[in-house]
Parts: C-alpha cells; sequence; structure tokens
C-alpha cells in the first residue's frame, strides 16, 4: 500500500499498484506527549498527529463518517463545525 499526496481538508487516500510505487513519504508516528511509554503511538502526517478528524459526509445518501486531514470551512462533502477531532493509534499486532 502506498499514500497519494494528502492536503487539507481531504481524506487520505491508499493505492495498492503493481508494481508499487513510492507513494508520499509524509506519514509517521509520534508519541502520545503523556509520557508513558506503554500508550501506543500517535499516527502523524509531516508531523501533526492532531490535525485528524471524522467528518460527516453530507454528500452520499447515507452520510458515511470520513476521516479528513486538517478540515476546512466551505468543503462540499462536510460542514466543519460537525467534524471532531481525532488521535489516531497506531497499534501492531505480533
Amino acid at each position: 500500500m502506498s499514500s497519494s499526496a494528502p492536503s487539507d481538508g481531504e481524506s487520505p487516500a491508499f493505492v495498492a499498484s503493481s508494481p508499487p510505487f513510492p507513494g508520499f513519504q509524509a506519514y509517521c508516528t509520534m508519541s502520545d506527549g503523556t509520557g508513558i511509554i506503554s500508550n501506543p503511538p500517535l499516527l502523524a502526517l509531516n508531523q501533526k498527529s492532531d490535525a485528524f478528524s471524522l467528518c460527516q459526509n453530507d454528500s452520499t445518501l447515507n452520510q458515511r463518517i470520513d476521516l479528513v486531514f486538517s478540515p476546512v470551512t466551505g468543503h462540499p462533502h462536510y460542514i466543519l463545525g460537525n467534524c471532531q477531532p481525532v488521535s489516531l493509534k497506531v497499534i501492531t499486532g505480533n
């Protein structure tokens, strides 16, 4: 899986391709800031772990909830005031 370059106000997009392409290399993990080592790291984009939100997509019949990076005012698919900030914990298995 590779990521296309996300922009403010849009949902992150991941693409599977053959052959694979390098994708956008700006995702990383960061400490959650509590200092508790056992807490899982947070997903970040361009060193921002606090810029993700869940926004109700008003352009679909089922009004699905989309993950949005750095929501913006006036987007055609959601209302900024209805977005809820979230932290994305990165949990890996054995």
